[in-house]
């Protein structure tokens, strides 16, 4: 259950972040306005560094211009550039909201990259595949910390989904009704199995959504360069450029 609850949470951010983004590109052209692309299809990244190149990237941007790069960036050497990393993602996560939570899901974040970094100089490499697989679970991680009301709560459902077996760590956690179990064919134990079909269904067409269809402002980008060709390229006469009026 907390495992599915991550999941969901995951889902909810995604599209809520992806609809703000949009709103706020299209009320800034209702004004005139030409706003960057701020979302681009994060949950493909295939490290936590490519996600945070896709999630929130005028977040990004603005840490990387004032933060990171005054603090002295990649100026004063290696090791010190990883800790101005670790110290940007956990002035980041300060930003989100004044709750340890949210350092931790910034600190988090931040050892990612610096993961990342290191395997990179190291010359170490994963296959795309695994790669993008442990940066989803990573990320689904760090969403937990983002939205758990405590350090306390975000490790323990962290535990939980992980299967670790502490004091209380399961009691509090409501059983899912057996599917084949014919016992369970109350009304409320259909109920029960109809609610879990459909959470399910729905979960698992939001993740198709998230990793496999182009979001909104990725398909912007696609129809913003179509019409830049497009008048780029002067229809020359022909009967392929020619506009039917029939």
């Amino acid at each position: 259950m907390r495992g599915c609850a991550a999941l969901a949470f995951a889902l909810q951010i995604y599209f809520d972040f992806s609809g703000y983004s949009d709103m706020a590109m299209g009320i800034g052209l209702l004004l005139g306005l030409m706003l960057p692309v701020n979302f681009l299809a994060p949950y493909r990244a295939t490290s936590i560094r490519d996600f945070w190149r896709r999630w929130h990237m005028t977040l990004s941007r603005f840490l990387r211009d004032y933060l990171y790069i005054p603090l002295g960036g990649n100026r004063r050497g290696p090791r010190l550039a990883l800790l101005f990393v670790l110290i940007t993602f956990a002035l980041g996560g300060f930003w989100h909201g004044a709750n340890w939570t949210f350092v931790a899901w910034g600190v988090f974040n931040g050892l990612g990259v610096i993961a990342v970094q290191i395997m990179d100089r190291a010359g170490w490499s994963l296959p795309k595949g695994a790669a993008w697989a442990l940066t989803a679970v990573f990320t689904i991680v760090a969403w937990v910390f983002f939205r758990a009301s405590s350090l306390d709560d975000a490790l323990h459902i962290i535990g939980v989904m992980f299967g670790a077996r502490g004091a209380g760590m399961h009691a509090a956690i409501p059983q899912w009704a057996p599917l084949f179990d014919p016992t369970t064919y109350t009304r409320a134990g259909i109920d029960l199995h109809l609610a879990t079909l459909w959470t399910g269904a729905v979960m698992v067409a939001g993740f198709a959504i998230a990793w496999c269809a182009p979001n909104s402002q990725t398909l912007l980008m696609r129809w913003q360069w179509s019409a830049r060709l497009a008048l780029a390229s002067p229809c020359s006469p022909s009967p392929r450029c020619s506009i039917s009026t029939a």
